[in-house]
């Protein structure tokens, strides 16, 4: 194993800040921030690993200058320092259903997250972005619920997403009359 990675899994497991890991059922992805003692990957940059069949592990040029990540089933999200973000992943007929495609305007993005087969971005004035959702798999996780105004953080599932607000309240929707999110 990576020196690197062994020393974020480690930091991690220990509940050491200044490590990072997301964990999903393929990939795992490490951001490497400042000041954590690892074997030499610059600030910002993405460590990915596991199964790697549709491309999700394979962070993609240039590797720096990231401040969160996320992982889904077959696809990767990085957020940039300049609130871009960087999607990577979704090879193949079979794992592509938009999840990668980030919507214009690719800017002011303060949180990611990473679902089945959708993604989740976090606008600064608190609004979410939801994209991805293609059949056959649309269960309405990309349905934000109005007023889609107020949220802090988000958080993607298998058919679900979910969204703090400010005030404490959680929006949770999708799962197309699976379950009661």
């Amino acid at each position: 194993m990576n020196p690197a990675i062994r020393e974020i899994a480690r930091r991690a497991a220990a509940g050491i800040r200044g490590a990072w890991v997301i964990v999903c059922a393929c990939v795992s992805v490490a951001l490497t921030p400042a000041g954590i003692a690892v074997a030499d990957p610059p600030q910002g940059e993405i460590v990915a690993w596991g199964d790697n069949h549709s491309g999700q592990a394979n962070v993609p040029p240039p590797n720096s200058g990231f401040i969160a990540v996320g992982g889904g089933y077959l696809h990767s999200l990085g957020l940039k320092a300049d609130g871009s973000i960087v999607a990577w992943g979704c090879l193949g007929p079979q794992s592509n259903y938009g999840q990668c495609d980030v919507p214009a305007p690719n800017s002011d993005f303060i949180a990611v997250a990473a679902g089945e087969w959708h993604s989740l971005g976090l606008k600064a004035d608190g609004t979410i972005v939801a994209w991805g959702c293609g059949d056959p798999n649309n269960y309405g996780q990309c349905n934000v619920p109005s007023p889609n105004s107020g949220f802090v953080a988000v958080a993607a599932g298998l058919y679900h997403s979910l969204g703090l607000k400010a005030d404490g309240s959680i929006a949770a929707w999708g799962c197309g009359g699976l379950y009661n999110p």
